[in-house]
């Protein structure tokens, strides 16, 4: 064999194997990123725990959406053929997809708004929950992160070109906001009496109509006085540290009356029953005298 031919055949048989691993380490994905992203709107996902009753409620709303953004080209002779955003966490599933005919791009560039509503958030309530019950205050607001109580979610893109498949994957999560707002305030106890100063049977009468209220921490109300002819007046009153407060109102009567009073705390399930104001002057009891003492009647 002439040496020319045997020095040509030589030298192609190094760049064949020369050119192998380079060809095997190719890949036919690049610039490929994932992201979600919570500060949509300024609205990131939460959920918000109210005490009642010595148990965190949660408030089963939401209003919130995240931003999913998936990108990437192809390399070489390639093209992305599938793309797919999915939830991988609790009550999760497909996004958004390339669907089931197969796509040929060159470059991929996705972003999703995903609407955040009760039908997902419901599925961390329980976890939510354990983190107020070990974080929630009282009487302070407490917002808490928690890697238990967050969305997953997953970008996947796969390119293609005669010879093989690349397949590229990232994960990326968004927190849910745990919100375990303070104990509120709330009115629990109110009595209702009224005081004679005197005789209810002899005028001039003076009367008192008095209230007593506790809470359960410092706070002020608005409770509805209604007087049986269908009379009402409103009162505010604010209720301190001590956790009590009182309400008194003074009548003077120079003729016999019946009446009858009740009270009610605006925005509080808690009322008293009605109690009587019965005046009847000048009448005496099975002959005797009119009774000199104060009389009181209590509810």
């Amino acid at each position: 064999m002439p040496k020319f031919l045997r020095a040509s055949l030589l030298a192609l048989a190094t760049s064949a194997v020369l050119s192998t691993p380079a060809s095997a380490g190719i890949n036919l994905i690049k610039n490929a990123s994932f992201g979600a992203s919570d500060s949509y709107l300024n609205n990131p996902p939460a959920l918000v725990f109210v005490p009642k009753n010595g148990k965190y409620e949660v408030q089963k709303s939401g209003n919130h959406q995240v931003k999913l953004h998936l990108k990437a080209e192809k390399k070489w002779n390639a093209r992305i053929t599938k793309w797919e955003i999915v939830e991988t966490s609790a009550g999760g599933g497909m996004i958004a997809s390339n669907g089931f005919a197969s796509s040929s791009l060159k470059t991929l560039n996705k972003t999703v708004t995903l609407k955040i509503g009760w039908n997902k958030l419901k599925h961390f309530e329980a976890k939510g929950r354990k983190v107020c019950e070990q974080h929630g205050k009282p009487d302070e607001k407490v917002i808490k992160s928690s890697k238990d109580v967050r969305f997953e979610f997953s970008g996947y893109i796969q390119a293609k070109n005669k010879n093989r498949t690349d397949a590229w994957k990232k994960l990326d999560t968004v927190p849910i906001r745990v919100v375990c707002m303070p104990e509120p305030f709330a009115v629990n106890d109110v009595k209702l009496s009224v005081k004679f100063d005197g005789s209810p049977l002899s005028c001039p009468v003076k009367a008192t109509l008095k209230a007593e209220f506790k809470g359960n921490k410092p706070g002020t109300f608005k409770f509805r006085i209604f007087r049986g002819d269908g009379a009402t007046q409103d009162v505010t009153r604010t209720i301190g540290n001590a956790g009590t407060v009182s309400f008194a109102k003074h009548y003077t009567f120079n003729k016999s009356t019946d009446r009858k009073y009740l009270i009610a705390v605006i925005g509080h399930p808690i009322a008293t029953q009605w109690v009587p104001m019965k005046v009847n002057c000048g009448k005496k009891i099975g002959g005797f005298k009119a009774p000199t003492k104060p009389h009181t009647t209590n509810y």
